[in-house]
């Protein structure tokens, strides 16, 4: 129930995977895999929120959707919320890391 609260009843609509699937997906993906731009995901073992089985079956979704230019970065200490609370705090900027 507190998912469903927090997508406004629209769980589907927040899943970046399930938007593979989707009908406006489907008739247009050839037209959208061309202009993506690279896409870097991140995840960390360590995540309690959020499994890290779910951006490797994303990348793997992606790759077969015709996506290209896909980095798949598992981190073995980080958590769900290190790359915008913790790291920071402890001036550790992950994500600048991955941009540079």
């Amino acid at each position: 129930k507190i998912m469903d609260h927090m997508a406004a009843g629209d769980l589907e609509g927040c899943s970046p995977e399930r938007l593979l699937d989707s009908e406006d997906w489907q008739e247009n993906k050839e037209e959208i895999a061309k202009i993506m731009p690279p896409i870097h995901l991140f995840h960390g073992y360590c995540d309690k929120a959020v499994p890290v089985w779910s951006s490797s079956d994303f990348c793997e979704k992606l790759t077969e959707v015709g996506i290209e230019g896909i980095t798949l970065d598992l981190r073995r200490d980080m958590t769900h919320t290190y790359p915008v609370v913790e790291g920071p705090l402890r001036r550790h900027e992950c994500q600048i890391e991955i941009i540079l």
